[in-house]
């Protein structure tokens, strides 16, 4: 179990690297699942590896993330991240959570299934969950 979270760490680490470096649509290339959900507060919810890629090119400014929680299945097939978020770059600043869901692809990567994130509105509390 300690690998898998481990693998999972990485992954977030890798994601967040990606976004400071290249921005969002660079970000989901490289670690987005095809089926990929895109979930923010006030907006659509966007599905699928081509269309989130797509709509991300416009984004601009990154995420530094600090992971509270992680949790991965017995089966080490599916882990669910969660921690607070701080909005950079050209946007004006916000606080808030994310929450992510990675599964493992068909060569046992993990790839970013689920990408909920809520900025300027109520913060995951590590204590409430």
């Amino acid at each position: 179990k300690g690998g898998s979270q481990g693998s999972v760490s990485a992954a977030e680490k890798q994601l967040f690297g990606a976004l400071k470096q290249g921005g969002w649509a660079k970000a989901y290339d490289a670690l987005a699942g095809e089926d990929i959900m895109k979930i923010r507060r006030n907006s659509q919810l966007m599905r699928g590896k081509k269309q989130v890629f797509l709509r991300s090119v416009v984004e601009r400014g990154f995420l530094v993330g600090e992971t509270m929680e992680t949790r991965t299945s017995r089966s080490d097939d599916i882990s669910v991240v969660w921690g607070g978020a701080e909005a950079k770059g050209p946007q004006p600043y916000q606080k808030g959570s994310f929450l992510h869901v990675w599964t493992r692809d068909g060569e046992g990567a993990w790839k970013l299934a689920v990408d909920f994130l809520m900025l300027g509105g109520n913060e995951l509390k590590k204590s409430i969950l």
